[in-house]
């Protein structure tokens, strides 16, 4: 299976926010799927594909321009795409799966435009919101206003999985 994680490329963020995606990329690779992601050797971004690669895992970089001459861990495939909003597109092409880990400004961009995809029945592939120590649990609450309050018409289980750690996960892949 092609599993696309949106995560952060900070290299500012507490150290269980790297442990949680070397976790995660080693959970990829040793159940032997490939990883799509942003292509940066930074943050979570970095670690993810470093230790997917060390279990096994192709991975295929999906990079804009502008962001294409940075250092990148050892990749099996790059796409360079015009801007952020075709690297999206080509990200949702190409997976089968998606994993949404703690990030920043641009992971919530991924995961809302996935799942806005998801709910007009654009595509009907799985994501995992993967809630560790919480982080998500206001997206969560949004969402479930949303639904309660008639602005999204599908129960979340439709568009997204919330799962709360790494065990759970696993149970789905």
């Amino acid at each position: 299976m092609n599993i696309c994680v949106y995560c952060s490329s900070s290299n500012l963020i507490d150290k269980r926010f790297i442990k949680l995606a070397e976790d995660t990329g080693k959970l990829i690779g040793q159940k032997g799927h490939s990883l799509i992601y942003g292509g940066s050797n930074l943050g979570m971004m970095g670690a993810v594909a470093k230790h997917a690669k060390a279990h096994g895992a192709y991975i295929k970089a999906i990079i804009p321009q502008y962001f294409a001459n940075l250092d990148e861990p050892e990749i099996d495939e790059k796409i360079i795409t015009k801007c952020l909003g075709d690297r999206k597109e080509k990200m949702v092409e190409a997976a089968d799966a998606f994993i949404v880990l703690p990030g920043g400004l641009g992971t919530l961009d991924e995961f809302f435009d996935t799942v806005a995809l998801k709910s007009l029945n654009k595509h009907q592939k799985i994501v995992y919101l993967l809630n560790y120590e919480n982080f998500f649990s206001p997206v969560v609450a949004y969402l479930e206003q949303l639904i309660e309050l008639k602005f999204i018409s599908q129960e979340p289980e439709m568009i997204y999985q919330n799962c709360q750690n790494l065990d759970e996960l696993a149970e789905f892949l």
